[in-house]
């Protein structure tokens, strides 16, 4: 491809600084009141961008609405989230995931979630978005926190 005009080197740029951006820079929310704090003074939760991933809609009783891409920011002890499963495109909605989790400053930890179906054990075919609306009974998520 031949570039003819000085519009199309700049649109050319934009797109590509735009696909930079959306590809390295992802959310960043702050649970704590104040002002920013130095990473050695912090824990860091990734929640994982993947196909069956979660939402945090409760961070130690206040209300959120955090998705996968979203690193939290939290004060070193113990904090009570709330979390929700989603799988493929679609967000379970049943009942939320407490969990109580313990974070050491200057430490990054990534939030997975592990969903066990039941029906597939037993065989079931239909796509497991499917199956957690209609039989939510069926399926069992954890939480599962680690150390990155």
């Amino acid at each position: 491809m031949k570039i003819k005009s000085f519009t199309q080197i700049a649109l050319i740029s934009v797109y590509i600084i735009g696909l930079a951006v959306l590809g390295v820079g992802c959310l960043s929310y702050q649970s704590f009141p104040g002002p920013s704090l130095p990473r050695n003074r912090i824990a860091v939760l990734k929640l994982e961008n993947a196909p069956d991933s979660l939402r945090v809609t409760c961070i130690d009783g206040k209300v959120v609405d955090l998705y996968p891409g979203t690193s939290i920011e939290l004060l070193p002890g113990n904090h009570t989230l709330s979390f929700f499963p989603k799988t493929e495109s679609t967000y379970y909605s049943g009942t939320a995931i407490s969990k109580m989790i313990w974070v050491e400053a200057g430490k990054t930890y990534v939030a997975q979630v592990k969903v066990i179906d039941l029906d597939t054990l037993r065989g079931a075919s239909a796509p497991l978005s499917e199956r957690l609306y209609a039989h939510a009974h069926d399926v069992k998520c954890l939480v599962i926190i680690t150390e990155k």
